[in-house]
């Protein structure tokens, strides 16, 4: 399924089935890690959700995982924006834009700098 942010334009797109009332979501929700790729310029950005597993981070990208925290009778989410040592700050600005923008059924957006080296 490719979904757009309404915002923004950039696109958001989803391994899986869209879930549907015939065939709703079944078993545990599992948390999603987006990798925001760009070509050349801000037009040619969207998130692309890859495999949930840290062998995938790169220090040129940035990525956005959504984890689901399960209570008594509903799902909330938080979000965590990583933002790779090598990517530039036009990418990093981005991710961290599409992650409050595109990401808002989140309760908590947390942004964290590989090596804890925030930009200056």
């Amino acid at each position: 399924a490719v979904v757009s942010t309404q915002s923004t334009g950039r696109f958001i797109i989803h391994k899986g089935k869209r879930p549907t009332a015939a065939h709703p979501q079944t078993g545990p929700v599992k948390p999603r890690l987006y990798q925001i790729r760009q070509n050349g310029n801000i037009l040619a950005q969207r998130c692309v959700e890859i495999g949930c597993t840290s062998v995938l981070l790169n220090s040129g990208f940035c990525y956005i995982l959504k984890v689901p925290v399960e209570s008594e009778d509903q799902i909330t989410y938080i979000l965590y924006v990583w933002i790779g040592s090598k990517s530039n700050e036009e990418l990093m600005n981005s991710a961290i834009e599409i992650g409050n923008e595109a990401f808002a059924d989140c309760d908590t957006v947390t942004v964290l700098y590989e090596g804890n080296n925030e930009p200056q």
